[in-house]
């Protein structure tokens, strides 16, 4: 009897792992696809050198719109990053897994963030200790 339940145990961690699996490519190739129309958008929206007289509005807009398509772009990639990280842990064995603290992640977290790599307590502390540098306005 305990045979027949290890064995099942194994074929439902099996299929769990298919669809994270699964779950996880779907996310990569639409934040890749994402990824792909921002740098498209960047690429298409940089005027040509003197294409235009412009004034000093005109060229805050556009520095403005470029700031943003970037902050999207980096983002996306970021994302992307996180993805493949979680692919590369799902194969070793160790998705689910937090990388600091070695609990096992929360269900619950995984279905909400599929590419978290630490638990909620661990990534609190780590974002704790990243100083975001202050932006100056007008500078």
């Amino acid at each position: 009897m305990r045979r027949v339940m290890n064995g099942a145990a194994r074929l439902t961690r099996r299929m769990g792992r298919s669809l994270r699996r699964r779950t996880l490519e779907r996310l990569l190739e639409r934040y890749e696809a994402q990824l792909d129309a921002c740098k498209r958008t960047l690429r298409d929206d940089v005027p040509a050198s003197g294409a235009d007289v412009k004034d000093e509005m005109d060229d805050g807009f556009d520095h403005l719109v470029r700031a943003v398509g970037v902050a999207l772009m980096e983002a996306s990639a970021s994302t992307v990053r996180g993805i493949e990280s979680a692919l590369r842990r799902l194969k070793r064995g160790t998705y689910g897994t937090c990388a600091d603290c070695g609990r096992g992640i929360p269900a619950i977290r995984l279905r909400v963030l599929p590419f978290a790599e630490r638990c909620r307590e661990c990534q609190q502390e780590c974002d704790s200790m990243v100083q975001l540098p202050l932006m100056v306005v007008g500078a």
